[in-house]
């Protein structure tokens, strides 16, 4: 083969070899490890700093996001990963809430049942 053609070939397998990567990292990571990164990281987008968040309240929130869509699909399938991000959004959106505003509606008790999100992130201290 000509060097002209190995070069071509050079910059056509990189690509492909990169996605191969991202594709193969996806499922190869745990849910809970992937979780807590990408919750981190929506934190940060959203303007609070994940260190100021003990990691202990981070994974409470990844484990009942992993729990909450779990139930129709299978665990570690592509739609329960996706499932898994769909919830860590709604909880980073949660944390800039409590962040504004920790009396707001959706932080109060209904009846005699106790608010859940209100719990963690008054048992972590978050702020």
């Amino acid at each position: 083969m000509s060097t002209v053609a190995w070069i071509v070939v050079g910059l056509l397998a990189v690509p492909l070899l990169w996605w191969v990567a991202k594709v193969a990292t996806s499922f190869l990571v745990p849910v809970a490890a992937s979780g807590r990164a990408y919750l981190k990281q929506r934190l940060t987008q959203l303007g609070i700093d994940p260190r100021r968040i003990p990691e202990a309240c981070i994974d409470e929130f990844v484990a009942i996001a992993q729990k909450l869509s779990s139930f129709p699909v299978k665990p570690g399938g592509a739609k329960f990963r996706a499932d898994v991000v769909r919830q860590l959004d709604t909880f980073a959106e949660l944390f800039v809430l409590w962040k504004k505003n920790p009396n707001d509606s959706m932080f109060q008790n209904r009846g005699t049942d106790k608010n859940w999100y209100r719990e963690i992130f008054e048992r972590y201290g978050v702020r």
